[in-house]
């Protein structure tokens, strides 16, 4: 038991050794953010333009809205013609009598106002739930861009270690060889190797996987992440000095959303509960009286008007209905509400989260590549054992794999914040749309 605490005190004493001296650095560089912030403009663009589901969403919502303008209409007219008085040879008998009326249903006044309120609040709701399917879609596709690039620079990070570990193991055997080192230790390597490169193979497949994701939401328009993305973005978006914690949620996409789905159930129940036994009506009639063996025809023009009765239980189970439909829009609302501030509160903390492990690696972050390249050229000219060797690359790819999965979460963070609550400043997303005014 001595002896191996005394063997690891002794890897990590010269490791230590080598940081505190050397130092720690991002192997991760080398791309622009604003392109690598077009790339992933361009593939948002191309998802919006093609994803099916959301255009089938959209279409639902317009066909909402369309549903919504016909239950406020109040009917069509309709035109009767009316012949009366005819005999068995088609003559006409003593009680002839031509009629024509054209009968217009239309809004009474509590009625005309509750329809208009419905067609208005229908626009609403279409428009705010179509920029939260919108930014659903920004949100899928942002992040599985954001993870493709993750799994991207995880990869680059086994492959700069596989290479290093290919290197050393082409110099191990040269020594064993010469009979300065044994075969045990070479295997060590060897075993090493191995375990980097089934590592590689299963990276390389998830970042196949994550191309064919994006490539089924955006389809030939994708532009793909390369590595050193993250960094880059990181470092052109900067800190989010422009949010406040206290953010606005009643002004939020999905907020407006649940209250605008809210507001239009009540409206439809108060339309319901006005027009249920009917519309009022008026009627234009115009009878023709022919002249008749002698007796001298005249034509008659006369004036209906049809007010329905608010009486009949099929009315009121049906108002009732409406009703309770709009109490169960209004608990969905409320919930929803409560539901969209504790992911807030959790998207929040995972932010905080990722920045605070960001800054506790940042000071060994700065000088990574030089700690790396003073183990390598310190295990070539035998400066440090195999062991030491394999520890320090593993602790050295440990905080560069630490660091990657970091700014994936801090990203995603930034990018669910914003789509939360549509805010430009804290990720990239696309500009709302003009929304329909209200009318009186």
């Amino acid at each position: 038991m001595t002896m191996q605490y005394s063997k690891g005190r002794c890897l990590s004493s010269a490791l230590a050794g080598i940081i505190g001296i050397f130092g720690v650095v991002p192997v991760l560089a080398g791309s622009s953010g604003e392109a690598a912030l077009e790339r992933l403009r361009k593939t948002t663009e191309s998802a919006l333009e093609r994803t099916p589901d959301l255009r089938a969403v959209l279409e639902t919502l317009s066909a909402d809205e369309l549903v919504a303008a016909s239950q406020s209409g109040a009917g069509n007219p309709s035109l009767d013609i009316l012949r009366e008085g005819m005999g068995s040879s088609f003559d006409r008998q003593g009680n002839s009598q031509d009629t024509l009326s054209i009968t217009i249903p239309f809004n009474g006044p509590g009625q005309a106002s509750r329809a208009r309120k419905l067609t208005n609040l229908a626009g609403l709701r279409t428009a705010a739930l179509k920029r939260v399917a919108v930014l659903d879609v920004v949100r899928i596709i942002g992040e599985e861009w954001v993870s493709t690039a993750a799994v991207l620079d995880r990869l680059e990070v086994v492959r700069t270690r596989l290479d290093h570990l290919d290197r050393a193991l082409k110099l191990q055997r040269k020594r064993m060889d010469l009979g300065e080192v044994s075969g045990t230790e070479v295997m060590q390597l060897e075993l090493a190797r191995a375990a980097e490169a089934s590592m590689k193979t299963g990276l390389e497949a998830a970042a196949e996987s994550g191309r064919h994701q994006i490539e089924a939401l955006c389809g030939e328009g994708c532009v793909f992440p390369r590595s050193g993305d993250l960094v880059a973005i990181q470092a052109v978006l900067g800190p989010m000095t422009s949010f406040h914690e206290r953010a606005d949620l009643e002004a939020a996409p999905e907020v407006r959303g649940v209250m605008s789905n809210k507001a239009f159930a009540e409206a439809q129940a108060d339309l319901t509960a006005a027009t249920i036994w009917g519309r009022p009506s008026v009627a234009v009639e115009w009878e023709h009286i022919p002249s008749l063996d002698g007796v001298e025809g005249w034509d008659a023009l006369g004036l209906q008007l049809s007010v329905p009765l608010p009486f009949g239980r099929r009315g009121k189970r049906q108002v009732e209905e409406a009703k309770a439909r709009s109490r169960a829009a209004a608990a969905s609302a409320d919930a929803a509400k409560l539901e969209i501030h504790s992911r807030y509160q959790g998207v929040l903390s995972e932010f905080r989260g990722a920045e605070g492990r960001l800054r506790a690696l940042n000071p060994v972050l700065n000088r990574l590549e030089r700690t790396e390249f003073s183990l390598s050229e310190q295990f070539r000219l035998g400066g440090v054992s195999y062991l030491v060797y394999i520890d320090g690359l593993s602790r050295l790819d440990g905080v560069l794999l630490e660091a990657v999965d970091a700014r994936e979460q801090m990203l995603h963070s930034r990018l669910r914040l914003a789509v939360l609550l549509d805010d430009r400043s804290l990720f990239p997303i696309p500009p709302k749309s003009p929304e329909p005014g209200w009318e009186n």
